[in-house]
C-alpha cells in the first residue's frame, strides 16, 4: 500500500451536533514529485470505491482504531472529494480541536496502483486506477490541491485534551 498527502487548509466549524469534516481527498491532473519520479492521478482513478469500505485514521496509524467513517466520495471537478463522521473519540476530538483551532491540516490516502501509465523514462506516471484503503488527517501534506474543506462539531470552549494540541496552540500565536 502505498501513501500520499494532500494539500492543507484551516477546518470551518459548522454544526454542533453533526461531528462531519468534508474535503478533497486526491487532486487531478496535479503533477507532484514522489523521489525519483512525477505521479498525478487521473479523474476516475478511484471509481467504484464504497465509501463505508475505507476508514478514517489519524497520521496512517493503522494498528490503532478509525477516528471515523467515509460518508461519500465523489468526483468532483478537480478532485475526488469526501466527507467523514468523526466519532467521540479522543483522537477525533483532537483533530476537532486543531480545526478550530485553525492549525492547518491535510488529507492522505493509503492506496493501492492497479492501472498506471508511465512516460517512456518512467519519469511520470499517471495512475489511471488504484484501490484506495485508507483516509487520513496529517499535519505535514505532500499535495497542496486536497483539503480538508469543512468541520462541522461541537463549539464548546473545552481546554485542549493532549499535549500536541497545546502546542499546536502555542505554536499558532
Amino acid at each position: 500500500m502505498e501513501r500520499r498527502a494532500f494539500g492543507t487548509q484551516g477546518l470551518e466549524i459548522r454544526d454542533a451536533e453533526q461531528r462531519i469534516s468534508a474535503g478533497a481527498v486526491i487532486p487531478y491532473d496535479t503533477p507532484t514529485r514522489i523521489g525519483g519520479y512525477t505521479e498525478s492521478f487521473a479523474r476516475g482513478a478511484f471509481d467504484g470505491v464504497e465509501p463505508p469500505e475505507v476508514p478514517l485514521l489519524v497520521s496512517h496509524q493503522h494498528a490503532g482504531l478509525p477516528i471515523g467513517r467515509t460518508i461519500s466520495l465523489v468526483d468532483g471537478e478537480h478532485a475526488l472529494v469526501g466527507e467523514w463522521q468523526l466519532s467521540q473519540t479522543r483522537d477525533a476530538d483532537e483533530v476537532l480541536q486543531l480545526a478550530r483551532d485553525q492549525v492547518p491540516l491535510g488529507l492522505s490516502v493509503g492506496f493501492a496502483p492497479v492501472e498506471d501509465r508511465w512516460n517512456s523514462d518512467r519519469t511520470r506516471v499517471v495512475r489511471v486506477r488504484a484501490r484506495l484503503g485508507e483516509v487520513s488527517v496529517v499535519g505535514v501534506p505532500a499535495y497542496e490541491d486536497a483539503k480538508v474543506t469543512s468541520v462541522r462539531a461541537d463549539e464548546g470552549g473545552r481546554p485542549p485534551s493532549s499535549p500536541r494540541l497545546m502546542i499546536a496552540r502555542l505554536t499558532r500565536r
